[in-house]
C-alpha cells in the first residue's frame, strides 16, 4: 500500500474499535479496483507508526513540502519502528505550540537520521562529510547537490512547513496561532510560496561568474546556468531565479 495523504489520514484518525474502513483505488485500463482494509493495516503497523505517520509522509514530501532526492517513504517507517531518536523528533511535530527553535532542531535531527547521520549531527557538517565520501568513491562523475542532505538553512523552512502540514491534517486550519506565513511560507503577489532558504544560493563571486540572460523560460542548453548544471539565481538578468523552468521556486497555493 503506497503512501498517499488520504491513506495516511485514515491510518492516523481511524480508531481500533471502529467498523471496518476500506480504501479503494480508481480503476485503470479496465483493471479491477484494489481494496485495502484500513483497520487491518493499522493493526499490522501498530500504534507507534500510525500515530506518527502524518509526520513520516510530510517530512519526506507531499503537496506542500519538498521531497528529498533518493529517499523513499519506507525509510521513515523503518525509522519510526526502530529508532527512538527519530520517534522523539517526530513527536515534537504533534505538540500544540512548540517553539520555533524546538521545531527546527527536531526537524534537523530527523533529516540527519534519514541521511544516515546521528541525532547530534549538524546538517551542514553531515552534508560536507557525505560530499567527501562521494568524491572519494565517485571520482569519475560529478556530485550533484541533490544527492546531499539539505543545508541547515533550507531544512529550517522545510521543518516549519512540515509542522504546519501535520497540524493541518490533524484538524487545525488557518488561525492566529497556525498561520502559514509563520511556518515557512511567504506571500508574493498575494500568492503563498515556500521560503527555500535565507541564504544566497552561492557566494556572490560565484553568482557573478555564472548567470544567464535568457529571454525565454531557460528550458534549453542555451541557458548558461542550465548548461553548467546549476539553477538560475537572483543574478540572472530576466528570470531572477524565480520565474523559469530552471529553478526550484514555483507559485504554490495551499
Amino acid at each position: 500500500m503506497s503512501a498517499t495523504p488520504q491513506k495516511c489520514l485514515l491510518l492516523h484518525h481511524a480508531k481500533a474499535d471502529d467498523n471496518n474502513i476500506y480504501f479503494t483505488s480508481e480503476p485503470k485500463n479496465g483493471k479491477s479496483r484494489k481494496v485495502w482494509n484500513v483497520n487491518i493495516i493499522k493493526k499490522t503497523l501498530g500504534e507507534t507508526v500510525c500515530n506518527r505517520i502524518l509526520f513520516c509522509h510530510a517530512i519526506l514530501g507531499c503537496d506542500t513540502t519538498s521531497r528529498f532526492f533518493g529517499i523513499g517513504k519506507g525509510l521513515a517507517l523503518k525509522k519510526i519502528m526502530s529508532d527512538f531518536d527519530f520517534i522523539a523528533a517526530a513527536d515534537v511535530f504533534y505538540e500544540e505550540n512548540p517553539s520555533t527553535e524546538l521545531l527546527i532542531a527536531a526537524g534537523e535531527k530527523a533529516i540527519a537520521l534519514l541521511y544516515g547521520g546521528k541525532h547530534y549531527d549538524i546538517l551542514d557538517e553531515l552534508r560536507y562529510q557525505l560530499f567527501e565520501v562521494k568524491v572519494k568513491t565517485s571520482s569519475k562523475t560529478a556530485i550533484h547537490p541533490k544527492q546531499l542532505p539539505p543545508t541547515s538553512a533550507a531544512a529550517k523552512y522545510h521543518s516549519l512547513r512540515t509542522f504546519f502540514q501535520v497540524r493541518t491534517w490533524m484538524g487545525e486550519y488557518y488561525s492566529d496561532v497556525l498561520c502559514p506565513e509563520q511556518y515557512g511560507w511567504e506571500k508574493r503577489n498575494d500568492i503563498l510560496q515556500p521560503i527555500m532558504t535565507h541564504l544566497d544560493p552561492a557566494p556572490e563571486y560565484l553568482l557573478s561568474i555564472t548567470k544567464c540572460g535568457c529571454k525565454g523560460t531557460c528550458n534549453s542548453m542555451r541557458c548558461s546556468c542550465r548548461k553548467n548544471g546549476i539553477e538560475c539565481s537572483v543574478s540572472c538578468t530576466n528570470c531572477k531565479g524565480t520565474n523559469c523552468t530552471n529553478c526550484s521556486l514555483q507559485n504554490t497555493n495551499i
